[in-house]
């Protein structure tokens, strides 16, 4: 999703990302390749259209608010959320005219929840049947252990391996030091 990224090619990220991979199946997962207005394309034409996608989607309103908050503690966002939301429209603007992808990631909380246009962009050039959509409140959180079945089952993989389920989900949170966190930044 990253320009610069795509940009180096396919080898380069097989050898940055993946050296190590030998396996029957290798993922790779970010919320911005579902959300990124290019990467379908990118997605169909470098690596073909039986990719699989899964897809976890989570109630609109909870996921920008955790976004806002990501945000808030990597010293991305100064703003009252409210005020953010109200500046949301104009910054994308301003973000996509000097070509600055990643404020545009960190400050699109509205637009990042609106699956249905993403959606529409995917099947552009992929069918139905290549993406699982899993809820993350009713399916993941609440339904963990049949939840990854379902995937795995969806991936072609052995759905019958024990794995440890129980993990606990990222939760949103303040940084414990805003210096140290300023200083990493940097």
């Amino acid at each position: 999703d990253i320009p610069e990224n795509f940009a180096n090619g396919l080898q380069w990220y097989k050898k940055t990302y993946f050296k190590k991979a030998d396996k029957k199946i290798i993922a790779d997962f970010t919320p911005s390749y579902f959300f990124d207005k290019n990467a379908p394309k990118r997605i169909f034409e470098s690596l073909g259209g039986k990719i699989k996608f899964l897809v976890i989607v989570r109630n609109p309103v909870d996921r920008a608010y955790s976004h806002y908050l990501h945000s808030k503690r990597d010293c991305h966002e100064t703003e009252s959320f409210d005020r953010a939301l109200k500046l949301e429209f104009k910054r994308l603007k301003q973000y996509l005219s000097q070509s600055d992808y990643l404020s545009y990631l960190r400050h699109s909380y509205i637009h990042q929840g609106l699956y249905s246009k993403m959606l529409e962009r995917y099947l552009q050039y992929f069918r139905l049947e290549n993406f699982l959509f899993i809820s993350f409140e009713d399916e993941f959180l609440n339904d963990r252990d049949v939840t990854i079945k379902k995937i795995l089952d969806f991936l072609e993989l052995d759905s019958t391996i024990s794995l440890n389920t129980d993990i606990k989900s990222n939760p949103s949170s303040k940084e414990r030091s805003r210096t140290l966190k300023r200083i990493m930044k940097k």
